[in-house]
């Protein structure tokens, strides 16, 4: 169908394990209190060289609080960011952050991510 799984958290920070299965689109309802990562789980097995996905993360924020990093599986990957950089966190509202994620090889971290961040205040 058309329509996506949310996947609802509270905040990221010590909850960073989001479940492909959980759905491609997670919403925090707390503001993030630091720099935090998502831990995406669940994909490794499932995709071979070539494939991807995407996934959608709205951060509530207030200044503070930003996502520096992208997991699978446990293992940090590199991001290619939208305007070269990581950006700062938003000082309201929601940064909705938008990976596009490639698998480039069969070790824990042949991946190509491609990561952008927008606030909405």
């Amino acid at each position: 169908g058309l329509a996506e799984k949310i996947n609802v958290k509270t905040q990221l920070t010590g909850a960073n394990s989001c479940a492909i299965t959980d759905g491609n689109v997670i919403l925090t309802t707390t503001n993030e209190p630091g720099n935090t990562y998502p831990d995406i789980t669940g994909v490794n097995n499932l995709l071979t060289i070539g494939q991807g996905f995407s996934i959608t993360i709205a951060l509530k924020v207030n200044g503070s609080g930003t996502i520096n990093s992208l997991w699978i599986e446990g293992w940090t990957q590199s991001i290619k960011w939208s305007g070269g950089s990581a950006p700062s966190a938003g000082a309201s509202g929601h940064d909705v952050f938008t990976f596009t994620v490639v698998k480039t090889g069969n070790g824990t971290s042949d991946y190509t991510v491609f990561g952008a961040a927008t606030n909405y205040a």
